[in-house]
């Protein structure tokens, strides 16, 4: 008799085990949403941070390989950004953006109010951003212990007509994302105009950098 409570009380253990391992394996799989949650709501919280990216863009037949410093604060997205003899800085607030833009030494100062397409363009460079659409709307196809991916479409915010079609993958350590990788096509009017492949590396640093505050003026 004591045998077989004793057995008993092991079944009972055993399926509570392999309850608790249903659970937890439902709860980050593909279809669950706890994990998503978590990433959004960490990425969420941020109102201040910066990046280092680089990006290869492919437009109109043509590749370019951009390397890019940028942030946000307050609502406002700040991008400085290298390519062969060009360098540019960028403070975007709404719409209104600021611009210093320095070809073969010389430089030129723009303020310029941006279409919501071109605001969504733009924007669609910080790797956050893009991150808190794509992986809201986005379907998990990949985690392995280090990283999760999600497949994508979306309608870049504040356009109602930029969509961004493809794949993020966020790499996160000790559970906090640290790095994005980005490989999405720009759709405009239903059109590719432009393929992006975008790697992030974010930093919860919220210096502002000196060139931000001067062109803000």
């Amino acid at each position: 008799m004591k045998g077989k409570v004793v057995i008993a009380a092991l079944i009972v253990v055993l399926l509570a085990a392999i309850g608790a391992y249903v659970y937890y394996e439902r709860s980050n799989s593909s279809t669950g949403v706890p994990y998503k949650a978590f990433i959004l709501s960490n990425l969420g919280a941020l109102d201040c941070y910066s990046y280092t990216e680089n990006a290869t863009v492919v437009r109109d037949g043509k590749t370019l390989h951009v390397s890019m410093k940028g942030g946000s604060f307050n609502g406002t997205f700040y991008f400085h950004g290298k390519r062969s003899d060009l360098e540019w800085y960028i403070v975007l607030q709404n719409t209104t953006a600021k611009e210093l833009v320095i070809m073969n030494s010389t430089k030129r100062n723009f303020t310029t109010t941006l279409t919501l397409d071109e605001t969504a363009r733009t924007e669609a460079y910080d790797p956050v951003r893009v991150a808190l659409q794509a992986i809201g709307a986005g379907t998990e196809i990949k985690r392995d212990s280090g990283s999760v991916t999600y497949r994508f479409l979306i309608t870049v915010s504040p356009s109602n007509d930029l969509k961004m079609n493809g794949t993020i993958t966020v790499k996160l350590k000790d559970k906090v994302p640290t790095v994005f990788v980005i490989d999405a096509d720009l759709l405009l009017d239903g059109k590719k105009v432009e393929h992006r492949s975008i790697t992030a590396v974010l930093s919860k640093n919220c210096s502002i950098p000196e060139w931000v505050k001067e062109l803000e003026g």
